[in-house]
């Protein structure tokens, strides 16, 4: 009688568990990122639809800006910092005429990581659309892109958003220098002529994410291009499938769509963004996108 199993039917039998092992996690991974890219439409869905509701109620019927510009004017004590908010605040917490300087941006290495969960959660409880989220943080962050910054070491801590808004809609152009809170009046409902193909949010690029990268300002929840001087900043596409990347982009009228990423690298991504970001309707043909009317000129980039 047969008491055991030979060499080569133990190996037979590691074999199978090892593909069929192999297949299950192929499976599933592609099932968590299924569920992954969902939360994240599902995040864009509820900023684009929150920005839409606090234009609403605004009495100008002024969206939220991109990003908070400190106010700066005289006081009988010296100056009085006041503070427009953006979709999220820019600013940490009493940071107002500590020592007479205006300061927009609160220091971190990567987008949202701040020096205290104080200061995070002021970034969000400040921002103008956090009632109109039902004070839901976690709507602020790609799944995908916090897993895909921890797994690349980008960071010590994990990010507090992953997404940023079209500069289009207003910001402090001068990043807390002298500013004297003018520099960002926001757009109106009005002003946006064509809120289906207006970019309000895109997911932020993985490069973006530490110092060093495309975006020279980490910190920053502003999608910024073309004349504002800062053109290097692009869309990204954190998403994949076994033969695409992809990123989801959310439209003023608050829809929400899956861009492939371009096959022309860097400056295909960056024409995409700033033609999203100007409204432009679009076309992929071939792996790369065009703008479907050609005979606009989009050189210098008006944001006015």
């Amino acid at each position: 009688m047969k008491k055991g199993f030979t060499l080569i039917e133990l190996l037979v039998v590691i074999g199978i568990i090892g593909i069929l092992s192999a297949s299950l996690m192929a499976v599933f991974g592609g099932a968590s990122e299924s569920g992954r890219a969902a939360k994240c439409q599902s995040n864009l869905r509820q900023l684009a639809q929150a920005c839409y509701s606090v234009a609403m109620e605004d009495d100008l019927h002024k969206y939220p800006l991109a990003g908070s510009c400190e106010a700066k004017s005289r006081a009988e004590s010296g100056w009085n910092y006041t503070e427009k908010r953006g979709w999220l605040s820019w600013l940490s917490k009493d940071k107002y005429g500590r020592d007479g300087t205006a300061t927009s941006h609160v220091q971190c290495d990567m987008p949202g990581v701040f020096s205290s969960q104080e200061d995070v959660m002021h970034a969000y409880t400040n921002g103008a659309i956090w009632r109109a989220v039902d004070g839901n943080a976690s709507c602020f962050k790609c799944p995908t892109m916090v897993k895909q910054a921890y797994d690349k070491k980008k960071a010590k801590s994990e990010m507090a958003w992953s997404y940023a808004m079209s500069a289009k809609f207003g910001f402090d152009k001068s990043h807390g220098s002298g500013t004297t809170g003018d520099t960002a009046s926001g757009l109106s409902m009005s002003d946006v002529k064509k809120p289906d193909r207006m970019l309000m949010f895109a997911e932020l690029c993985l490069d973006d994410i530490s110092k060093g990268g495309n975006n020279e300002r980490a910190a920053d929840c502003v999608l910024e291009y073309g004349s504002y001087g800062m053109d290097s900043e692009r869309i990204g596409f954190p998403h994949a499938t076994k033969r695409d990347a992809y990123g989801h982009v959310a439209f003023a009228d608050g829809h929400v769509e899956q861009m492939l990423k371009p096959s022309g690298g860097t400056s295909a991504e960056k024409d995409l963004t700033k033609w999203l970001c100007m409204g432009y309707d679009v076309s992929m043909e071939g792996g790369s996108y065009r703008k479907l009317d050609d005979s606009i000129d989009d050189s210098e980039v008006d944001d006015d």
